[in-house]
């Protein structure tokens, strides 16, 4: 299965093509990047809209949420990383990935970091 989507599901220029909600972006693209999840945990009811507004074919790829990537530093953040993939259950298998994204600063000591922080990642989550 090939999956084409775009950085974001929404766009003012969008808005003359008629795509203007999740909904209507995935009749068109069948993935996207939820670059959103970097800057803030989206709210449960906001996690329960996406699902409503995409079929189980659908693909989301979201970013670890900065908390995690960022300011912890991979450090000390089990409690944060099981937030974030218990907020995101509902949308379950409709992950295509999780992506970490490192802060451009990231060095030795934060790759060293990788493994052990990946290790406990949920079992039946896709692979990050």
């Amino acid at each position: 299965m090939m999956y084409v989507g775009l950085p974001q599901w929404s766009h003012p220029k969008w808005v003359r093509l008629g795509i203007t909600s999740l909904e209507e972006y995935a009749r068109h693209f069948n993935c996207v990047e939820g670059n959103t999840t970097l800057y803030a945990l989206p709210r449960a009811e906001i996690v329960a809209r996406w699902r409503e507004q995409t079929t189980d074919a659908f693909r989301f790829c979201f970013k670890f949420p900065a908390t995690i990537s960022h300011t912890a530093a991979l450090r000390n953040c089990s409690d944060l990383t099981e937030e974030f993939f218990t907020r995101m259950s509902p949308l379950a298998n409709r992950i295509g990935q999780y992506w970490l994204q490192l802060p451009a600063v990231f060095g030795r000591a934060i790759c060293l970091r990788c493994g052990s922080f990946l290790m406990p990642c949920p079992g039946n989550s896709p692979t990050v």
